[in-house]
Formats: C-alpha cells, sequence, structure tokens
C-alpha cells in the first residue's frame, strides 16, 4: 500500500507509537533495521485483555493492542516491527511494554499493509 492509499486511513489511526530497532534479525531471518533506528507508526491503540499466540505457539495474555499502518510516517514504503524491537507509547503517552506478538496484513502485491502489535 502506498503513502497515498495509506491516507484514506489516517484518521481512523489516531495514536502514535516510536519504534526503535535493536538490529536483530526479523521473522524471516533478514537482518532488520541498524540498532537504534526509530521510526513513527500511526495506529489505533486499545486497551482490551485478549489471547494471543507468541512465535513457539503457546498462548498469552495481552492487554493492548496498536493496529499499525504498514509504513512509517518518515518513510515512503512499509517498514515491519520486529518482536525485539522498543516500543513508545507517544500518543496516547504511556510507558513502554514488552511486544508479546505481531500480527502482519499483505495486500494482494505482497505489500506490507497493516500490523497488529500485541503488548503484554
Amino acid at each position: 500500500m502506498s503513502l497515498v492509499e495509506e491516507r484514506e486511513f489516517w484518521d481512523m489511526t489516531p495514536h502514535r507509537i516510536k519504534v526503535t530497532s535493536h538490529g536483530k534479525r526479523d521473522d524471516e531471518g533478514n537482518q532488520s533495521l541498524e540498532p537504534g533506528t526509530a521510526r513513527t507508526y500511526r495506529c489505533l491503540v486499545s486497551d482490551s485483555e485478549s489471547l494471543a499466540r507468541d512465535g513457539q505457539g503457546a498462548i498469552l495474555g495481552v492487554a493492548r493492542q496498536a493496529w499499525c499502518l504498514g509504513t512509517p510516517l518518515d518513510h515512503v514504503e512499509p517498514v515491519e516491527i520486529n518482536t525485539e524491537d522498543s516500543v513508545e507509547f507517544i500518543s496516547p503517552a504511556d510507558p513502554s511494554r514488552p511486544i508479546a506478538q505481531i500480527e502482519k496484513y499483505y495486500d494482494e502485491t505482497g505489500a506490507l499493509h497493516n500490523m497488529v502489535v500485541h503488548f503484554k
């Protein structure tokens, strides 16, 4: 999804999160961004108790979800969030929480469309 197409969803994503990469590998084993690289995403933050599966398939209780557009505010192309990354809640302002699991959704061309980040 291009930035132009994502603009159509901006009114549904009033919150912001700042994601800082730790330079780990992504789910496919590829090197993620350089350590310390930060990017800001538009998202919809929701506080609700639910269940999610971690990378090993174990069921976790999660307390917060962030539905994020795939493209950070300072990028033209999508950048994936990884479970090793650190997240700071800008709006609503809140302390960082560890990432429990990430659901990634791709469009018909294979480009990252959006992500649902589940927090412990």
